[in-house]
């Protein structure tokens, strides 16, 4: 495990490199599109299971904050959608540099998948998403936030959802995540990877069928609670589903 920083001095990354278990030459590459906010707290503990977990198996894990996010730089009101998606493809340049990995897989998880689809194309060796109770709809999103921290939908400006700020910038690019418009098919095979059965996720695989992709469905029935809060930040204890992510990747993994 080697925690690092990287990217540009003014947007600097704060990232965590898994290397593989293992000797040989391991072309193989995990990149981890973490959540934000309070869902960033708290999938801690079960993203560095999933990057242990996919190490020990003979991949190149990289688990990073976004700008604004973590340790990373930035204030907290600072990120948006579009810097997000340039960091990802940040640091899946910087993973590639530090491990040789010819081949890349992205682990999306909530608002991290969603921004996994759409920085996608941007992504050098992408070969599979695999995204983890994606954000289908920016704007349900945030109405589930609010209301789970029981806060009133402004008309407009800043706000604080479950004790991080929101400024009007971010709040407009989150809102707009749509991921059920495609204009062209993704560089390699979906997988969804859902904790509960719920018709936005019939509706982005179908969605993201009619634009070409191959997509399948992994039902994990070990309910996250991600419209739920009840005053602290509960640490997400997700084995299942961290083993049917990696046994999902298992066997999608070339010979």
């Amino acid at each position: 495990m080697v925690p690092f920083y990287f990217g540009a001095p003014d947007t600097q990354l704060f990232g965590v490199y898994y290397p593989p278990a293992g000797a040989g030459l391991h072309q193989d590459g995990v990149l981890i599109s973490a959540p934000v906010a309070h869902e960033h707290i708290r999938t801690h503990m079960a993203i560095r299971q999933l990057a242990l977990s996919l190490a020990a198996a003979g991949r190149h894990v990289l688990k990073f904050d976004y700008y604004g996010v973590g340790d990373s730089a930035g204030k907290s009101a600072e990120g948006g959608v579009a810097q997000w998606q340039r960091d990802l493809v940040t640091a899946s340049r910087e993973l590639t540099d530090i491990s040789g990995a010819r081949r890349l897989s992205v682990v999306g998880i909530r608002l991290g998948a969603s921004l996994a689809v759409g920085a996608a194309n941007e992504l050098q060796g992408l070969r599979e998403l695999v995204l983890w109770d994606p954000v289908v709809d920016g704007e349900t999103y945030l109405d589930d936030l609010r209301r789970a921290g029981g806060v009133p939908s402004p008309d407009h400006g800043d706000e604080e959802i479950l004790g991080f700020p929101f400024s009007q910038e971010m709040i407009a690019s989150i809102g707009a995540v749509n991921l059920l418009v495609h204009d062209r098919p993704l560089p390699g095979p979906v997988h969804l990877a859902v904790s509960e059965e719920r018709p936005e996720y019939d509706r982005l695989k179908e969605a993201l069928v009619s634009a070409g992709n191959t997509v399948d469905t992994t039902f994990v029935p070990e309910p996250a609670g991600w419209d739920r809060f009840d005053g602290h930040d509960e640490v997400l204890v997700a084995n299942a589903m961290v083993q049917a992510i990696g046994e999902q990747l298992a066997t999608s993994r070339p010979s």
